[in-house]
């Protein structure tokens, strides 16, 4: 089993046996056609943390900040996001220990 976590907006965090993965949906997947991929790998890291932190980075480069304080948003908006996610794995984490 593989880690398939949707983070912001259009970013996915994923994972294979060496790596975690940032990902975008592919607008055009066609689960009908085995050529045809769920998900466009953007970049690949051997650590969560340094995933994260590249994503972060990503989310910023394609953002449309024309200021500092616009930077500021964004990564309240990514920080926010992850605080989510967090939650999220902490309620499934719960659960299972129940």
């Amino acid at each position: 089993m593989t880690v398939k976590i949707h983070i912001i907006g259009e970013y996915w965090l994923l994972s294979d046996k060496y790596n975690w993965i940032i990902a975008k949906k592919n607008k055009l997947y066609n689960p009908d056609n085995k050529r045809s991929s769920e998900f466009n790998h953007i970049s690949f890291y051997s650590r969560l943390d340094n995933a994260l932190q590249g994503l972060a980075e990503c989310v910023l480069r394609q953002s449309n900040a024309r200021s500092m304080s616009d930077i500021g948003k964004e990564l309240k908006s990514f920080h926010d996001a992850l605080s989510k996610v967090r939650q999220e794995i902490s309620g499934i984490i719960d659960e299972k220990e129940d």
